[in-house]
């Protein structure tokens, strides 16, 4: 609703350019852009007519509906084939209504359940929990591995063996014998650091295996296309 007066008291009337009408004192807005309306007073007998007086307004779109998500930790640290939780947050802005769908980017050390896996804001807050759980097999990948200085020690004592049989009559037997005493000891020692034990699975020290760092994208993605992304930083002790 437009005001305008004359010191007159005469009526004024309106005139309106851009995307807009206007009717009687009413402007209704039709588009983006500027709009200008004048006022005018055209006087009589008694007044001069008064001065047009012209104001211009931008109209701009309002902005869009969207949506940010967050989420309770930036990273984990897990051992092998434990599980763990994440809270991710979603917060709508400017009316945001629409249906939102959660996944993450799958790959070999972890696994993502989400619980829902997908939920409509409706203009509030809004919340998923993300449960990810580590691979079982690493510890048994990493348990398997001959330590370096085990391989070594193994590439030398086969090596004894080759050369007893390469020795003189009168010498083979004594160097075999201590040839296979040798064999014997390394095996057991083997058995004992590569993965022979019981493996507890709660540190990378317990059966040689250095930890592995992995990193997901969660997503959360609208009906209408519109989707926001969040990494999320792994740890996996085997």
């Amino acid at each position: 609703m437009l005001q305008a007066s004359a010191t007159s008291g005469l009526p004024v009337s309106y005139s309106v350019s851009g995307p807009a009408s206007i009717s009687g004192s009413t402007l209704t807005i039709t588009g983006i852009g500027s709009v200008t309306v004048s006022a005018t007073q055209a006087g009589n007998d008694n007044f001069f007519a008064a001065p047009p007086i012209s104001q211009t307004i931008t109209v701009t779109a309002p902005p869009a509906p969207d949506f940010t998500i967050t989420g309770s930790v930036q990273s984990l640290t897990l051992n092998s084939g434990q599980s763990s939780s994440v809270t991710i947050t979603v917060t709508p802005s400017n009316g945001f209504n629409s249906q939102l769908t959660f996944s993450c980017t799958q790959q070999s050390l972890v696994t993502c359940n989400f619980n829902p896996p997908s939920l409509t804001p409706n203009s509030a807050v809004a919340t998923t929990t993300l449960t990810i759980t580590s691979s079982k097999s690493l510890a048994a990948l990493q348990s398997s591995k001959f330590p370096g200085h085990l391989e070594t020690i193994l590439g030398l004592a086969l090596s004894m063996v080759v050369v007893a049989f390469e020795r003189r009559p009168e010498q083979k037997e004594r160097f075999s014998l201590f040839t296979c005493c040798f064999l014997v000891i390394i095996t057991v020692a083997c058995m004992t650091g590569c993965g022979g034990g019981a493996n507890t699975g709660t540190s990378s020290s317990g059966n040689g295996g250095p930890p592995q760092t992995t990193s997901i994208n969660i997503s959360a993605s609208a009906q209408d296309g519109t989707k926001h992304t969040l990494p999320l930083t792994i740890i996996v002790l085997p």
